[in-house]
């Protein structure tokens, strides 16, 4: 009791200073009346606080950083910060230290990881500075820090006004860790892709700073197992020579692997998501990775590469579309080929589809038309849409994916 008593009336002394005078019995006290201020604050994914992350994704460890002062004269001190992290899944009243500190400029810092939470909402946090007296001050700013909650999912499957599109057939994110059923995020039931010869599932996701909450992936041997998803939605049908259709098929992988030499032939390559056929006037559409580790792709006759080799054992995003058309027999075919968000190839004919009809399914991680050349890597993510979507909006979907959908530059997730 006695040193309870000791520790309170030293926290208490620490708010007055004493004076006396020699002009009578005299002696003043002055109190830190004044209010602690908090005059900025920040959340980031910079652990040295120094630049705002304007958007916050889930699953990712953000820094939060407050300069707090007691500016009183006399001043007690600054006892303790805390914030209201509630909207990120993290405590209503997280404690922050000063230890370590400063960190550009900024005097406390805590760390959450963000929890899943709806996509594309607006939260807002705020953060009180209390000094040793008890004073308090709730820093607000401008309602305090806001950021929209965006995922990778969310964009694809728009779950908020500016993401996904109409136009999205299917979508395959290998977040099984069991079983021989690849769920479609989009369909249900016998558009559900199938696992063959046990690949492994519950690997580590392609997605950036994921901390597992955007799912996992799968990977392959190189041998015989792989997995196979459906084209449904994706193929045409014409009328007297006349059609116009588009389709892009978007996915993310991962591999070290080196088959087929330099062989620029699609068929060559390891399969990575592949329906190519026996013959390429028709509408095949598939990608390959061959032993430079280039992204080879076949768009019916067309053969795209993506020039520079990827085979580094990290993850890129990879981007096929294609149009075809014709009006009574006349017109052609195009297509492009992106990888992390980049154009790397285009190439066109005037060489009209044979055949419309497009193989029933994609093989991932093996050549389709052969049955053969088995993928040794990594898949995830894969998303078909019956729209050739835009550069843009692929350079977007490769920034969301990196966790920096406010950059969508080259090299976005710094591999």
């Amino acid at each position: 009791m006695l040193a309870a008593s000791v520790l309170g009336t030293v926290a208490a002394w620490a708010a007055f200073t004493g004076t006396t005078s020699n002009t009578g019995n005299t002696f003043s006290i002055a109190l830190d009346i004044t209010d602690p201020t908090a005059s900025a604050f920040r959340i980031t994914d910079q652990s040295n606080c120094s630049s705002s992350s304007s958007r916050i994704r889930q699953g990712v460890a953000y820094y939060v950083c407050v300069t707090a002062t007691d500016p009183g004269s006399p001043a007690s001190g600054v006892a303790s910060v805390t914030a209201d992290l509630s909207a990120l899944g993290a405590s209503a009243s997280t404690a922050l230290t000063s230890t370590g500190g400063p960190w550009s400029g900024y005097t406390h810092r805590a760390t959450v990881t963000t929890s899943p939470m709806p996509t594309g909402t607006t939260k807002n946090w705020t953060t009180t500075v209390t000094d040793a007296v008890g004073n308090t001050t709730a820093y607000s700013g401008q309602t305090g820090q806001t950021a929209n909650i965006r995922s990778y999912a969310g964009w694809i499957l728009g779950e908020f006004s500016v993401g996904g599109q109409a136009s999205l057939e299917h979508y395959w994110r290998f977040n099984e860790t069991s079983g021989t059923v690849a769920d479609d995020a989009v369909s249900s039931g016998p558009i559900d892709g199938t696992y063959t010869n046990s690949p492994t599932l519950g690997q580590a996701p392609a997605l950036v700073g994921s901390g597992g909450i955007e799912g996992t992936a799968v990977s392959f041997d190189g041998t015989n197992d792989y997995a196979r998803v459906s084209t449904d939605g994706l193929g045409w049908t014409g009328l007297l020579g006349t059609y116009d259709r588009t389709l892009t098929v978007e996915f993310w992988f991962k591999s070290t692997q080196g088959l087929g030499g330099s062989s620029l032939t699609p068929e060559n390559g390891a399969g990575l998501v592949d329906a190519t056929n026996g013959s390429f006037l028709t509408q095949s559409i598939g990608t390959s990775l061959n032993g430079d580790g280039r992204v080879l792709s076949r768009a019916g006759i067309l053969t795209l590469n993506s020039g520079t080799g990827y085979n580094d054992g990290k993850w890129h995003q990879a981007a096929l579309t294609m149009h075809a058309w014709a009006i009574l027999f006349v017109g052609g075919t195009e297509a492009t080929l992106y990888i992390d968000g980049q154009q790397r190839d285009y190439d066109s004919t005037a060489t009209l589809l044979g055949n419309l009809s497009l193989p029933a399914n994609f093989d991932v991680g093996r050549i389709a038309s052969s049955g053969s050349n088995y993928l040794q890597g990594s898949i995830d993510e894969i998303s078909t849409s019956s729209t050739q979507l835009s550069s843009g909006t692929i350079q977007t979907h490769y920034g969301v994916g990196c966790g920096r959908p406010d950059t969508p530059l080259v090299d976005a997730c710094g591999l």
